[in-house]
């Protein structure tokens, strides 16, 4: 019939996205902030450099954000991002 329009609102999905957005960087906020312990701790041991940390990290069985169990230097980074001054 002329004139209806099917489908979801276009608003619906743009909000949605949004509220994705934020779930998702609660999500690895949260993540940062349990695993920090562990690179304070590593740090502490004398592992300064990215790749010392992460060698550390998979040496002591800390998981990744995703269920991994090898840490790369780029998410020891990503991680450090998201620490706040004065949390190392």
């Amino acid at each position: 019939v002329r004139g209806i329009e099917l489908g979801a609102p276009k608003n619906t999905l743009k909000n949605l996205s949004k509220a994705g957005v934020v779930a998702k960087k609660r999500y690895a906020d949260d993540f940062a902030k349990r695993v920090m312990p562990h690179i304070k701790a590593i740090r502490q041991e004398g592992g300064e450099s990215l790749r010392a940390i992460a060698r550390g990290l998979t040496a002591r069985g800390v998981t990744t954000r995703m269920g991994g169990d090898v840490w790369h230097p780029t998410m020891v980074q990503n991680i450090l991002k998201r620490s706040k001054p004065g949390e190392l």
